[in-house]
């Protein structure tokens, strides 16, 4: 173990650019885009005060490879402030490796995180397994990290990466681990066996003197990383609530982690900052119970939670399609005016489970309403029909080709119109849409002569790139390929 005494501050998972919800801000923008630029804000701000000489971020600095301007300079602000001159003279040392969200798709594109490496003092890992190694009084670098060494594992090289290879170096003064993706003996892991190139748990077991790890929304250690009773790898956990799926994880504060280490004793205090409210009102059991009586239980749950500004999210169990379409969700609307967001899920009673498994349409008729709560929490508003109507038209002939209907359970934002919610469909429907979307960014970006019709060679041309598009949806819900990105529902 090391020698060196020195603290850090690691935090992750900032997703800068996400924008949910059609709630906007004083300035106009997408309130939920300026919550996670506030969450981001308040970690730096947080972390200049405690004045660590090392601050790490371990991944997901973004939404997308490709997000507004403002969200890049916003990084670039940030991370600025964070690699400042300390009042002792030497300047904080940021660490950044990249995450699966912010990796382009193409090898031939360039990580938009490698604009950070201009910043004195910031170091950015995007491609490759890397060790940076402190030499402290050299280029400012503080001298309580002299001999450290920083080993950085991007979320892309877990593919292709021997981990025999990435051990401790025993000539350092303190071997620090950095990683972002699915930790193996993390909760998180069996979420994903069979969609995601894990961190090996051998390699984490090894004699690190810090892990810190990114991707999963949930803040803590990892069994893996614990050695003599401390636990040694951790995952700082996102500073802001990404979607419902991250209230299934996180029941305790959003922030960040002060980690302390003093030779081969280490600390780790998390640090929790204020954050948007979001939470689930208690679960109403529909079984047995008229369309008023439901109805009034929604609204009476809504009058006893304190709404203002909130996020919040209402779970409505054993109803049938037939009562939930006589509910008044126009009263429960008018009772939730003061959330920022109010969404109602209804998972429906096993005989309308039945039903379905032996009606026509084998659930294509539920694709829609997948689409619109996915839409809702990925992608911009500006662009959401254009990506709705494509993503349909993909979506409808890949799971007409034999992929198994999604779940019966549905949720709806107020409107009277549910959409499902935790589908087995969501891994599929999220890869197609964040593929879309794109899709659609690009071709609106485009100058006006190219959105004329296109030729008749280059329309059949495009068909057999979507045919082919189809086919790699197919095969990924299928479980044939492994899935590179994490999913919202595993929090990530």
């Amino acid at each position: 173990m090391g020698t060196a005494n020195f603290t850090i501050g690691h935090f992750s998972d900032t997703h800068l650019g996400y924008e949910a919800y059609p709630g906007l801000s004083a300035s106009g923008n997408n309130q939920r885009g300026e919550d996670m630029v506030r969450a981001m804000r308040n970690v730096a701000e947080d972390i200049r005060a405690f004045d660590p000489p090392l601050v790490i971020h371990a991944g997901d600095v973004t939404e997308r490879p490709k997000v507004d301007i403002r969200y890049m300079l916003v990084a670039q602000q940030l991370f600025t402030r964070l690699a400042e001159i300390r009042p002792d003279g030497s300047r904080r040392q940021v660490v950044i490796v990249a995450g699966n969200h912010e990796q382009p798709r193409s090898r031939k594109e360039v990580c938009w995180l490698e604009l950070m490496s201009s910043i004195p003092g910031v170091t950015v890992v995007a491609n490759s397994y890397q060790v940076l190694r402190f030499i402290g009084g050299q280029n400012d670098v503080p001298a309580e990290l002299d001999g450290v060494a920083v080993h950085c594992l991007p979320h892309d090289t877990l593919k292709e990466i021997d981990f025999t290879t990435v051990v401790p170096d025993p000539s350092a003064s303190a071997n620090i681990l950095v990683a972002h993706g699915v930790a193996m003996g993390s909760e998180l892991f069996t979420r994903a066996i069979g969609r995601e190139y894990p961190i090996d748990g051998d390699m984490l077991a090894r004699d690190w003197d810090y892990g810190a790890l990114g991707h999963f929304h949930k803040r803590g250690p990892v069994s893996s990383g614990r050695r003599q009773g401390m636990d040694r790898v951790w995952y700082s956990g996102s500073p802001e609530h990404v979607s419902f799926r991250d209230l299934k994880d996180n029941n305790a504060g959003k922030g960040y982690l002060r980690v302390k280490l003093q030779g081969p004793a280490l600390e780790v205090t998390p640090v929790d900052l204020p954050i948007r409210s979001m939470f689930r009102l208690p679960v109403i059991d529909a079984t047995g119970k008229s369309a008023e009586q439901i109805t009034e239980q929604m609204r009476a749950n809504l009058a006893s939670a304190n709404l203002t500004g909130a996020v919040v999210g209402q779970i409505v169990e054993g109803v049938t399609r037939d009562m939930w379409s006589l509910i008044d969700i126009s009263s429960v609307r008018k009772a939730a005016k003061d959330a920022l967001h109010y969404e109602v899920s209804a998972r429906y009673g096993q005989a309308e489970k039945i039903q379905g498994e032996v009606g026509q349409g084998g659930g294509l008729g539920d694709l829609a309403l997948i689409l619109d709560e996915q839409i809702a929490v990925t992608t911009p508003v500006v662009i959401a029909e254009d990506v709705k109507r494509l993503a349909t038209k993909l979506l409808g002939s890949v799971m007409a080709a034999g992929i198994e209907a999604p779940s019966d359970e549905s949720s709806t934002e107020a409107s009277g119109e549910p959409v499902a919610e935790d589908s087995a469909q969501e891994p599929l429907i999220d890869s197609v849409l964040e593929g879309v979307a794109e899709l659609v960014t690009d071709e609106a970006a485009e100058p006006a002569p190219a959105l004329k019709r296109a030729p008749a060679k280059k329309a059949a041309t495009k068909k057999a790139g979507a045919t082919k598009t189809k086919t790699a949806a197919a095969k990924k819900a299928a479980g044939t390929t492994t899935t590179k990105t994490t999913d919202e529902e595993m929090g990530a």
